[in-house]
């Protein structure tokens, strides 16, 4: 009896495509199910600044502009990630 659930972790890097054949070819080999992960980390997307009175010199219409840039690049890296679950999932 092999391994029923593989787990292959993916990203970007060039180690990917090796990684995702091996979690593959173990699922056909043991006739288990395969689940791929990618997961945005800090150190993709950064964190929101966090909202700061107006007491400590910032202003709502920087905090504002500072999440707004944030949550678009959080946005970018997302679907980015989703794109390479598609792309394996082909």
């Amino acid at each position: 009896m092999g391994f029923q659930k593989i787990l292959v972790a993916i990203d970007n890097s060039q180690l990917t495509p090796s990684v995702f054949e091996q979690g593959l070819g173990l699922a056909l080999f043991a006739r288990g199910s395969l689940m791929l992960l990618h997961c945005l980390s800090n150190d993709l997307v950064g964190e929101p600044m966090v909202p700061v009175t107006v007491e400590l010199g910032l202003y709502p219409g920087i905090i504002d502009s500072s999440y707004d840039t944030w949550h678009s690049h959080y946005q970018k890296q997302r679907s980015q990630g989703q794109a390479i679950l598609r792309h394996y999932c082909e």
